[in-house]
């Protein structure tokens, strides 16, 4: 049911703002096998991720870039935590290109709540790239990794944009 609901959302939720931005809402990303077995994940009412009651370690969401845009320069995160801690607390967002002929993955981009303000309210950290944007030659997604060690911390993902 989960599932089906994330798809849902996926194909409501995603927006491109012209042709050169892409928005995609935390509840629009699928969550991996991992995440979904234990059910460490929760989508809140403004359609953001976060772990679910005790539920602590690492959720990893793929965010699909399925629309056709210009070429990207720019990736904005919006999340919260509680607490700057690299191996502990952390939501980490990565823009990857995925070779369509061999698999073979790289990192454009990378942004971590760890190089923001860990002060517990909605927070926005953006950042530049350059990459030869191909869509022919590439499959182009994000990546997101939220990390509770603990419940008496917190991190929540919102929202990623890539123009």
């Amino acid at each position: 049911m989960k599932k089906s609901i994330i798809v849902m959302c996926a194909l409501l939720a995603t927006s491109v703002a012209g042709a050169s931005e892409f928005d995609m809402p935390a509840a629009a990303c699928t969550p991996d096998a991992p995440a979904i077995q234990n059910n460490r994940y929760t989508i809140t009412g403004s359609g953001a991720v976060t772990h679910a009651g005790a539920q602590t370690g690492l959720i990893t969401l793929y965010c699909p870039l399925s629309a056709t845009i210009s070429a990207p320069g720019n990736m904005e995160i919006t999340w919260k935590s509680d607490l700057a801690d690299v191996l502990n607390n952390y939501v980490n967002v990565s823009y990857i290109k995925m070779a369509k002929s061999t698999g073979a993955i790289s990192q454009v981009k990378f942004e971590s709540s760890t190089s923001g303000t860990n002060n517990n309210t909605v927070q926005v950290t953006s950042g530049t790239f350059t990459d030869t944007y191909n869509q022919s030659a590439y499959v182009y997604y994000v990546r997101v990794d939220l990390m509770r060690s603990s419940t008496a911390h917190s991190v929540t993902f919102y929202k990623v944009t890539v123009w």
